[in-house]
């Protein structure tokens, strides 16, 4: 990887504490598909505001906890139907962000099942929301990027989703 890339990768995994087995349990009305061209990964959807930011979370686990966590986090101020980029998580995005008025969303994913451990580790997409309502959005987002398990390394990845989300504080932890 380059210095950019690792550092992607790392700051990214950073995301990974928003990801929650208990609020996914509390989530039913919600929804997220995600196609990954392999078999699409269902589950839910829920946002949540705190003083870091705001970060979408489409998650999905069974009773072993084995299971996919997609994290989007935004920085900004409040959200609002519209087309947000998405961006590699680095440092020198977020200095860039403070000083600008310009803002992106950054994001990871992992999966972790008897049969993957992978992470994704986005480079570039968007965000595309199409409704805000009190106590939830909808939208799609498309992410590219690679993704790593374990040594392997597969490049060119794209995956795309589409989400219907609850505000997580309204409905459980």
């Amino acid at each position: 990887m380059t210095p950019a890339e690792a550092e992607a990768h790392e700051m990214g995994l950073t995301l990974a504490s928003f990801c929650s087995p208990a609020r996914h349990r509390l989530m039913g009305q919600s929804r997220s598909v995600v196609d990954r061209g392999a078999e699409p990964l269902e589950g839910t959807a829920s946002f949540l505001r705190s003083a870091e930011g705001t970060f979408l979370v489409f998650e999905h686990y069974d009773e072993s906890l084995e299971g996919h966590c997609i994290v989007l986090g935004w920085f900004g101020g409040d959200l609002e139907a519209g087309t947000y980029p998405i961006e590699p998580l680095a440092m020198s995005s977020l200095e860039a962000e403070v000083i600008g008025e310009d803002r992106s969303f950054y994001g990871m994913a992992a999966v972790r099942t008897a049969d993957e451990s992978s992470i994704f580790v986005t480079e570039s997409g968007s965000l595309e929301i199409a409704t805000v309502e009190s106590g939830g959005l909808s939208g799609s987002f498309s992410l590219a990027g690679f993704v790593l398990a374990g040594d392997d390394r597969t490049n060119g990845m794209s995956w795309t989703g589409t989400f219907s989300a609850r505000d997580a504080l309204r409905t459980g932890p």
